[in-house]
């Protein structure tokens, strides 16, 4: 620690200063949160081992360091990896956002802010599957790594964008029922992550943040329709850029905050209707969160629609992907370029940069059909048909470590030496939950989980 980013925190955290600083030579926690969408959180605890729940979301548990993103389970899209109080903004929100999700017809979600996706994972969740969620991250490099993520952990009614915020909200205007704002902020809750952010501990920084979360801040609830929800949050803990960013919205009536007393191991701001999960609380790094209702503005009615021109063939799309789960054609199909979409409705989006829209499904090459990673990654359990399934963390241990050296080698884009019950494409799964791709031919199992993935 050096002298004068202590002294930034010392007058910048105020009263909370002093217990933050005696924190940081404490471990960092870990935590996972269960993704509902694939999965019953207590089933996959239960086989995980995992008994300590972490403090900001009901579906999430603190981990050592056996659990990590080499796992199957995680490669299955059955939980992601998350700081335990990066969690506390949608849950933060989440009793809202479950009211919006109940009433709507048709409701909409934006996550202005979500790389890397664990904000974005826990709004799928709690939308289950209803109305669409669009993830926007403006660094391209980030959306993409974000795009993964939400195909990983399963999520079929999305679309993933890279554009800035002021863009975002001249094509959608207030279209939105609920919009996340997970701000660029200097960082104070990941001193204890990140050697780097200690660089980030000055006033020109903070300034410079402030400036920047106010002007997202503007265009998130230019998306926001009335009555809708909003959730700021930062992973910085100093007034500046929370308290004090806030304060201009909600003088001027357009937004109201909201109070979340169903919140536990967190700080009450005495400026506004807002909260801190703070490190010397045990926790987790460091969160601010304030839920907001706008006032003012009216409704845009929007007219979803597919961002793709071109539908597909269904029954022939249908009559390729059939053979590997049971009711494939979850959404309309649509033809781009050489790959086949899954595509729910979405609302315009033209002149915006999208990474992806729906569920990747398969790729078309000669004439031929062949389906891909993404289709997988978008099945649960249940409705897989043509699969072979090895035993990980469930069942006999002498079977276990057979099940596991065969998982392993898949995951690292190995051939597998055994005969399956079904010739063509078939579908690996561990512990009954789909992992990838595999294709029967010669008695052996053709490996075609993506190269990016594999382990190295």
């Amino acid at each position: 620690m050096h002298e004068n980013e202590l002294k930034h925190l010392k007058k910048n955290l105020g009263k909370y200063a002093e217990g933050f600083i005696e924190s940081l030579s404490d471990f960092p926690k870990r935590a996972v949160r269960i993704n509902r969408l694939k999965a019953d959180p207590e089933k996959i605890a239960s086989a995980l081992c995992l008994t300590q729940k972490a403090a900001y979301c009901e579906d999430s548990y603190l981990i050592t360091d056996n659990i990590n993103g080499a796992h199957p389970y995680h490669r299955a899209g059955l939980f992601y990896m998350q700081e335990p109080s990066a969690m506390l903004a949608v849950e933060a929100a989440r009793p809202y956002i479950e009211k919006i999700v109940k009433e709507r017809e048709y409701p909409l979600l934006l996550d202005m802010c979500a790389a890397p996706g664990g904000k974005s994972g826990q709004l799928a969740a709690l939308l289950g599957g209803k109305g669409a969620l669009i993830s926007n991250e403006i660094d391209y490099k980030r959306a993409k790594t974000l795009a993964s993520n939400l195909e990983r952990l399963g999520v079929r009614n999305c679309a993933v964008l890279s554009s800035p915020s002021e863009k975002i909200a001249t094509v959608f205007g207030n279209i939105f029922d609920a919009v996340a704002v997970d701000a660029p902020c200097s960082g104070e809750g990941m001193l204890r992550k990140e050697e780097a952010a200690w660089d980030n501990m000055n006033e020109k920084t903070m300034l410079s943040c402030a400036e920047r979360q106010r002007e997202i801040l503007e265009n998130a609830v230019l998306c926001l329709k009335e009555g809708g929800v909003l959730v700021y949050s930062t992973c910085t803990l100093n007034e500046t850029e929370n308290e004090g960013v806030l304060e201009d919205f909600i003088k001027s009536g357009v937004l109201a905050a909201l109070d979340c007393p169903h919140l536990t191991l967190v700080r009450k701001s005495e400026r506004q209707t807002a909260y801190r999960a703070l490190p010397q609380d045990g926790g987790g790094e460091g969160h601010f969160v304030c839920v907001l209702e706008k006032k003012t503005g009216g409704e845009k009615k929007a007219k979803p629609k597919s961002p793709f021109s071109t539908k597909f063939d269904e029954k022939k799309l249908f009559a390729a992907l059939s053979p590997l789960a049971k009711d494939p054609i979850f959404h309309t199909p649509y033809i781009y370029g050489e790959n086949v979409f899954l595509c729910p409705p979405l609302p315009e989006m033209r002149n915006l940069q999208i990474i992806n829209a729906g569920v990747n499904v398969a790729a078309l090459m000669k004439n031929t059909i062949v389906p891909s990673h993404g289709f997988v990654a978008a099945l649960r359990k249940n409705e897989v048909s043509t699969a072979v399934n090895f035993p990980y963390v469930i069942g006999d241990n002498t079977f276990k470590a057979s099940g596991r050296s065969l998982i392993e080698k898949y995951l690292r884009g190995e051939e597998l030496d055994i005969c399956a019950p079904f010739s063509g494409f078939g579908v690996i799964c561990a512990d009954s939950h789909p992992l990838g791709l595999v294709k029967a031919s010669g008695g052996v199992l053709k490996n075609h989980y993506p190269k990016g993935l594999r382990t190295r």
